[in-house]
């Protein structure tokens, strides 16, 4: 059943190596012209072709700027007013007030789960902007081991 006006799909990990989406992922983020914008969960420790897609174009001239769950080496952005990394939770917890301030330090383990929901934005600011959202966390166990969702649209 399809929505008027919408093109959209959704796809549900794990996949196959046969039909895995991560490589395509990867070659979409590689081809944004304007603008990358992302909340992810992993990507300090995330290997292969999707972070290497996030560094290249975050080492080109197209706008980026995203959310990890973690500090993030290897990965630079500078802003004009001097964000050197992605931001990330535990940064931002020296201000906060509760119930707010509590919540970087309470998860087991203290990683990932604050950020179960990521999305990448292609190209916001043209006609042909791509957006992927859900609980896939852009990396190889999530395309072929974990119970994911992505929909992309």
């Amino acid at each position: 059943m399809g929505i008027v006006g919408i093109d959209a799909k959704v796809t549900f990990s794990p996949h196959s190596k046969s039909n895995a989406v991560l490589s395509a992922v990867a070659k979409d983020v590689l081809e944004a012209e304007s603008s990358l914008l992302y909340s992810l969960a992993f990507l300090a420790q995330t290997k292969g072709s999707f972070r290497e897609a996030v560094t290249k174009v975050t080492e080109s001239e197209v706008f980026t700027y995203g959310m990890a769950d973690r500090r993030i080496g290897g990965i630079k952005i500078e802003t004009p007013e001097g964000n050197a990394y992605p931001v990330y939770p535990a940064a931002l917890s020296a201000n906060l007030p509760e119930p707010f301030k509590s919540e970087p330090d309470s998860l087991s383990g203290g990683v990932g789960t604050r950020l179960h929901h990521k999305f990448v934005v292609i190209d916001f600011d043209k006609p042909t902007a791509r957006v992927y959202l859900g609980s896939y966390n852009f990396s190889n166990p999530a395309d072929l081991a974990n119970g994911e969702n992505l929909v992309v649209g």
